[in-house]
């Protein structure tokens, strides 16, 4: 039975005005399965972030969000007034943003800041309010939630933390939860630990993933289907079995060389200095114009590649 999509993102760009201009994000296209996970890989700066806060209406100046639509159901989240996205953010979409330690505010115990979110979005009294917050910290694993309701961010570990984090982000119970690299700064185990928990929370609730992460390994175990972003566009989207075995964009390819026990003798790992100089080196077929993008093309059902016919 195929999955109903529950956000859909059609020609996405969003810039950022400075000297020179910065094509953050471009023409990007994206559907997330209700229910389903869908990972956002690329390396550092090459747009997952900034499709996540554009998604949210977040971008900070001066950035803009300068074409396209996200579709949440019949909404187009980038025609609503600011109140009106205030209400979805935290409620219908909500987001684990990479740093828990920048997330967190750090002169807050964690209690309260579970508890301001209840209380602004579902109207809980105090009380209410605080019963709910230990028990969404027992869901995700913290003994002694009571006692942490009290504790500031800085008396957690890294681990709890996130754990943290992701109580905040549920707090409402979401459609979407938009995970931005959420094992980066822990431990081997403790990541283990982080992606089991959202996979049974995802499981339980059976909420949309949207998981943005550089980490294959993760994505190879958790993800249902991979969008592979490079220099602010989809290059490459499949099923991540697919993907995985066939990959199509020499980006992709490159990428996949960085993992251990994929290498071959002829293909070894050449770093990427820059964008101009991967481009340069790509293949005609998959090379942008100035002006233009190559289309995302079918390779096969549910498998797109971005280049020229």
């Amino acid at each position: 039975m195929p999955h109903s999509c529950c956000l859909q993102i059609r020609n996405l760009s969003t810039y950022f005005f400075t000297k020179p201009l910065i094509k953050a994000v471009r023409e990007l296209d994206l559907e997330l399965h209700s229910g389903r996970t869908l990972a956002l890989v690329g390396e550092s700066g090459c747009g997952k972030s900034m499709t996540a806060l554009s998604i949210l209406r977040l971008v900070p100046p001066p950035g803009r969000t300068v074409s396209g639509q996200i579709l949440l159901g019949s909404e187009d989240l980038l025609s609503l007034r600011q109140e009106e996205m205030q209400r979805i953010r935290g409620n219908r979409i909500a987001m684990i943003f990479q740093d828990p330690m920048t997330a967190l505010n750090p002169v807050f115990t964690v209690g309260s800041q579970i508890i301001e979110v209840l209380r602004l979005h579902l109207g809980l009294t105090q009380l209410q309010a605080r019963d709910r917050a230990a028990e969404l910290l027992h869901q995700v694993g913290m003994a002694a939630p009571h006692q942490r309701l009290s504790d500031y961010p800085h008396q957690l570990s890294g681990g709890m933390r996130q754990r943290a984090m992701i109580a905040m982000a549920l707090a409402c119970d979401p459609d979407i939860l938009i995970a931005d690299e959420p094992t980066t700064a822990l431990d081997v185990t403790i990541q283990a630990q982080i992606m089991a928990l959202l996979s049974s929370l995802q499981q339980q609730r059976n909420m949309s993933l949207l998981l943005i992460s550089h980490d294959l390994g993760i994505v190879a175990q958790h993800a249902d289907q991979v969008a592979m972003m490079y220099d602010g566009m989809i290059v490459e989207q499949a099923d991540t079995l697919a993907l995985f075995d066939d990959p199509q964009h020499p980006y992709t390819r490159h990428l996949l060389t960085c993992i251990p026990g994929r290498r071959s003798a002829n293909r070894p790992h050449a770093h990427i200095h820059s964008s101009e100089d991967f481009w340069q080196q790509c293949p005609e077929a998959y090379r942008p114009l100035p002006t233009r993008l190559p289309p995302l093309q079918s390779v096969r059902t549910d498998h797109q590649v971005r280049r020229w016919s």
